[in-house]
């Protein structure tokens, strides 16, 4: 995200915050990917009560992990309504064929949220 600023606006936005999930994250937290969805609950229902407007996850939540976390992050997004998820472009490519596959976010989750697309 710190990229997309650093190309299109001379500097970050004010009141922005962003988070990023990098190869420390996983030593501090000991944890591989992916990490149960409740920590990503938990994140959301702190950002909510300390006021923010929007939470993005510039995440592909695509695949589905365990039940119950996949049914409380639908439901802690549901009620704060305020996140958007990512999805992307997959392209494969052989001799024979080119094919272009949009990966979004797990089923359950479209109807109560926001998706973030870039434009293709």
């Amino acid at each position: 995200m710190d990229f997309c600023y650093q190309c299109v606006l001379p500097s970050r936005p004010a009141g922005n915050l962003t988070r990023c999930i990098d190869e420390a994250s996983f030593q501090d937290l000991r944890r591989a990917w992916p990490w149960p969805r409740s920590w990503h609950s938990l994140l959301v229902n702190r950002l909510f009560e300390a006021g923010a407007r929007l939470v993005v996850f510039d995440i592909v939540f695509a695949e589905p992990t365990n039940p119950d976390e996949d049914l409380g992050f639908a439901a802690t997004m549901q009620k704060t309504n305020n996140v958007v998820l990512a999805k992307t472009l997959e392209l494969m490519e052989s001799p024979q064929f080119r094919r272009q596959i949009i990966v979004t976010p797990m089923p359950i989750w479209p109807q109560l949220l926001r998706v973030l697309a870039w434009p293709w």
